[in-house]
């Protein structure tokens, strides 16, 4: 996907899965939150998405050695009756080391990625591949802890809180 703004594009994915998991629950009265997330990978103006199959991975992460790219997601949280939602996102930025045909080969035979925006993940063998991370490591691993509570305390939804009753 070239020429989209991968901020907007996370943020309406977001929404839209939001949107579909509400509307497959019938219980409109019980006030709930739904949490959505849509992440993908930047390089440049090109946006990573999961890759189609291994051939789209090999490119990918061939594509993102020795380079610095963003891991962009895009967040939803939707109050169940009223509908109303807020939306955020975390921008962290990525750098590969170089990496060799055989190391991109092997670490595809190690991690299943065709799940995975950019055909990685840092949470797993994928860690072998980054040289370098700034901003949210949570966000590059899957969630972006922080933001997304941030999101929820609007709801007035209590992190922190416990209580013994």
């Amino acid at each position: 996907m070239k020429g989209s703004d991968p901020v907007r594009t996370v943020i309406e994915n977001s929404i839209i899965k939001a949107r579909d998991v509400l509307r497959g629950i019938s219980d409109r009265e019980t006030r709930y939150l739904v949490s959505s997330f849509d992440t993908v990978v930047v390089l440049g103006n090109r946006i990573l998405g999961k890759p189609s199959d291994i051939e789209e991975a090999y490119s990918f992460i061939e594509t993102l050695s020795g380079k610095v790219h963003r891991v962009i997601t895009g967040i939803c949280v939707m109050e169940s009756v009223s509908g109303i939602y807020v939306t955020g996102r975390e921008i962290s930025k990525v750098r590969f080391r170089e990496l060799t045909s055989d190391e991109i080969k092997n670490y595809l035979k190690m991690e299943f990625v065709l799940d995975k925006a950019g055909a990685y993940n840092i949470a797993g063998p994928g860690a072998m591949l980054v040289e370098k991370v700034k901003g949210c490591l949570f966000n590059i691993i899957g969630l972006p802890v922080f933001k997304y509570f941030s999101l929820l305390e609007r709801f007035d939804y209590k992190t922190l809180y416990h209580s013994k009753e």
